[in-house]
């Protein structure tokens, strides 16, 4: 559905000298919200209302969008107000929905919008669609503190399981005056967004952890990003020379994935030759290793067994470099491995295919890998090119397994729920091969 774009860009309230322009990675602060904005605007048009002669200057002679100067010193606005000042100034109206951004969420990303837009569409009537976040679990009571810094309990902390992020809004552009000075009404949804990309930049703390979440979705998730997704490229150990680094993300997922293996070890037997296949930096090939009697690792990116050759060689381990869905294997496993790799992978019926070959009689493949709750446009993650539910996971493997089955890890946390983004469910996969 076609919707405008408005980009709220005040001039701040003094926390960051001069926010809008101050600069995120060598650009504007601004830039990346209009960035975001210009990707995602297809056929509707895209504005920017903004008291900031700073902002003016730079959009001023931007023919892609329409710069709404509004008088600066006039002191602050609602952002209700701020909207219907630049429905009034530029007539928007024309088009069924409004998105609604914040120039200082700079995380915010076209395919965000989209979605956001995607679900807006999806409601048929309704008051305005808001972004939320996950609020942290606290169980603590909330409390205030008088001028000797004595407490002042005010009881229990709040039950409410989400905040609104104020990083982007859709609405009817005709119903603005139905909403409270927040976008906000009874008759409002929430639009669920994750800690990073609803990321709000209100003081130089701010600004310094946006930066440094940006840099990490450029190193790790960009299609350029050395070796690829880097969940298949968790180290356990920094290696300078190798020029690996690691960050709490990594930690994260490594112990996602560590829990994995050692679930499949409890279902190796002592004798068993096995496959891992994606085997990334080895950590999971070792875990194996410690109760079967062969495990063969096989990853697509050299410098990652590079790594695991380095950190995991022993007697019972060999790594090699091949791709999962076309590795050209000619030993026969008992058992093989692969975690979170299949919706990686662009023909998965191919990989499954392989994977009987590479099993002898009566061997049984067993893999991990996310679900989607429904299939419709791209996925959230960039890498994932074959996400499934669960209806047609079983199809596939039904296909090339007649005897299998699915496991519903349910409560198991480190299966069940991604240790970053607690809404992917996760299940296990077992084929027998006959």
């Amino acid at each position: 559905m076609q919707a405008d774009i408005l980009i709220l860009a005040p001039k701040g309230d003094g926390r960051i000298h001069r926010k809008n322009t101050i600069l995120m990675a060598s650009k504007p602060l601004v830039s990346y919200a209009v960035g975001a904005a210009l990707e995602a605007v297809g056929a509707g048009k895209a504005y920017i209302s903004t008291d900031d002669p700073d902002v003016i200057g730079m959009y001023r002679d931007d023919k892609r969008l329409k710069v709404l100067g509004r008088q600066e010193g006039a002191g602050r606005i609602s952002v209700k107000d701020a909207v219907l000042h630049a429905c009034e100034t530029a007539g928007i109206g024309g088009t069924p929905l409004l998105v609604v951004l914040n120039a200082d969420a700079p995380l915010v990303t076209a395919k965000e919008i989209g979605r956001a837009v995607s679900f807006a569409a999806s409601l048929g009537s309704f008051g305005s669609v808001a972004g939320i976040t996950a609020e942290a679990s606290n169980s603590l009571q909330r409390a205030d503190i008088d001028e000797n810094k004595k407490l002042r309990v005010q009881g229990p902390a709040s039950s409410g399981r989400y905040r609104i992020n104020g990083s982007i809004w859709v609405i009817r552009p005709g119903r603005t005056t139905e909403l409270d000075d927040d976008l906000l009404s009874a008759d409002s949804y929430g639009f669920e967004m994750g800690n990073i990309e609803s990321m709000r930049v209100g003081s130089p703390e701010d600004l310094a952890s946006a930066e440094a979440m940006l840099m990490y979705k450029k190193e790790c998730f960009s299609p350029d990003a050395k070796g690829g997704f880097n969940l298949e490229r968790i180290y356990m150990h920094d290696d300078p020379q190798m020029n690996i680094r690691r960050s709490v993300f990594d930690s994260a997922a490594y112990a996602r994935h560590e829990q994995r293996y050692r679930y499949f070890l409890e279902h190796i037997a002592a004798g068993d030759h096995i496959l891992d296949i994606a085997c990334g930096s080895g950590y999971g090939t070792a875990i194996l290793a410690s109760k079967a009697a062969f495990v063969h690792g096989v990853d697509g990116d050299e410098t990652t067994v590079k790594y695991a050759r380095r950190h995991y060689a022993q007697t019972n381990i060999k790594f090699s470099v091949s791709r999962a869905e076309s590795a050209a294997i000619e030993e026969k496993y008992d058992k093989v491995i692969s975690v979170e790799t299949i919706e990686h992978i662009a023909d998965p019926g191919k990989f499954l295919e392989n994977v009987r070959q590479w099993l002898k009689p009566g061997g049984e493949l067993w893999f991990t890998c996310p679900l989607a709750s429904q299939v419709s446009g791209p996925s959230a993650n960039p890498f994932h090119v074959s996400e499934m539910t669960l209806e047609q996971l079983k199809a596939l493997v039904a296909g090339h397994f007649k005897d299998h089955r699915i496991f519903n890890l349910s409560g198991k946390d480190i299966f069940l729920r991604d240790t970053l983004n607690k809404k992917v469910e996760y299940v296990v996969v077992k084929g027998v091969s006959r």
